[in-house]
C-alpha cells in the first residue's frame, strides 16, 4: 500500500507538471467518499480508489459524512470507498477544528502504519485519540 501511494504521488505530479508540481511539494490526500465498492464504475480522473478498509473504535455516519460513535455490537465498521490523490503541501487540508487525523494500519495488530486521513467529526480529536480509533486495511488477515 505504501508503494501504491508513492506511485500515485508520482503520477499526480506527472499530470500536473505544467503547473510546476514536484514530488517534494506534495503529500497524500485521502478522503472518504459516499460510494460503495460495487457502485464504482470507472477509475478516478486523478488518484486511486481504496476499498475494503474498516474503522475500529468508531463508525462512519454516511448522512453527516463524519466520524461517529461505534454501534454497540461492532468492533470494526466498514468504510465506503476512499479516494487517494496528492495535494500540494502548502494547500493540503487540515486545520479544521472538528477533524481527527485517523491513522490507517495494514492490519489489526497495528504494526504497519500506512497513511493518515482527516476525518470530520462533531467531537474534539482527543475523544477519538483516547479511544484509539484507527482504520484497518486488512481485516481478518494476519499480515495484511
Amino acid at each position: 500500500p505504501q508503494g501504491l501511494l508513492a506511485a500515485n504521488r508520482q503520477e499526480v505530479c506527472r499530470g500536473r507538471l505544467k503547473e510546476g508540481w514536484t514530488l517534494g511539494d506534495v503529500v497524500d490526500d485521502v478522503r472518504v467518499l459516499n460510494v460503495d465498492e460495487e457502485d464504482v464504475r470507472k477509475p478516478p480522473e486523478e488518484g486511486v480508489y481504496i476499498c475494503g478498509v474498516h474503522l475500529e473504535g468508531g463508525t462512519w455516519d454516511r448522512r453527516l459524512q463524519q466520524l461517529d460513535e461505534p454501534h454497540p455490537t461492532e468492533t470494526q465498521a466498514p468504510l465506503p470507498v476512499l479516494h487517494a490523490t496528492a495535494a500540494l503541501r502548502s494547500a493540503a487540508r487540515g486545520g479544521r477544528v472538528a477533524s481527527y487525523a485517523c491513522p490507517c494500519y495494514a492490519n489489526a495488530s497495528r504494526d504497519r502504519f500506512l497513511f493518515e486521513v482527516e476525518l470530520p467529526s462533531a467531537d474534539e480529536p482527543a475523544k477519538w485519540l483516547m479511544r484509539g480509533v484507527a482504520m484497518i486495511a486488512s481485516v481478518g488477515k494476519e499480515d495484511g
